[in-house]
């Protein structure tokens, strides 16, 4: 599997080289935990959402999505490639996480966008995260482990198994997998990839 990382040109070929790629898997998990699949006027948020991918299909699910990433190439990407019939249920945010304004929501998914926080901010931020779910809402998450490769990188924060298990204190985990292997990345070929991908759920 290759995984997506930030490109080192334009943010242009990346999201191009991106759009394509499968839905995944925690983000349809945690859509599928719902009783009612049909999003109705269900709020998911989207941190980081690049390309787009997950934005589109949770709308495609019938979720309204409030959609965030601090490159406005994301969101224009997004943007124009979202259905005419979606499109009502879109909002969009560009901001850095520090900078975030969160409406209470029933998802909030962050794909390998939260290790972009500095570990100074994160705290914070995680906190800002909970709070802003609504009881019986869910946070599906992926986090970058203390071996991957990109943990020396200036601007990463890295979190050990005991981290997340006291991330999600207040939460019920429904899914935690940790992954630790080499994979083959966007633009720097094969690195090792540790990672902790989760589900949460707020009583």
């Amino acid at each position: 599997m290759s995984e997506p990382e930030p490109p080192q040109g334009k943010w242009s070929t990346y999201y191009s080289a991106t759009q394509g790629r499968p839905v995944r898997d925690v983000c349809r998990r945690a859509h599928l935990a719902f009783e009612q699949l049909n999003g109705g006027n269900r709020l998911a948020v989207d941190l980081g959402c690049g390309s787009g991918v997950e934005s589109r299909y949770l709308l495609e699910q019938g979720w309204r999505v409030l959609a965030v990433d601090e490159q406005a190439e994301a969101i224009e990407a997004l943007c124009a490639t979202v259905s005419v019939g979606s499109c009502e249920r879109l909002s969009t945010q560009i901001a850095k996480f520090e900078d975030l304004e969160l409406p209470t929501a029933d998802l909030i998914w962050a794909g390998n966008s939260l290790p972009f926080c500095p570990a100074a901010k994160f705290p914070d931020l995680w906190s800002k995260l909970v709070a802003s779910l609504k009881p019986g809402g869910r946070l599906a998450v992926e986090l970058f482990g203390e071996r991957h490769a990109w943990r020396i990188s200036p601007g990463i924060t890295v979190q050990t198994r005991e981290d997340v298990e006291r991330l999600c204190q207040d939460l019920e985990f429904e899914y935690l997998d940790e992954v630790d292997a080499d994979r083959m990345t966007f633009s720097s070929g094969i690195q090792h990839w540790h990672a902790y991908r989760l589900i949460a759920r707020r009583p």
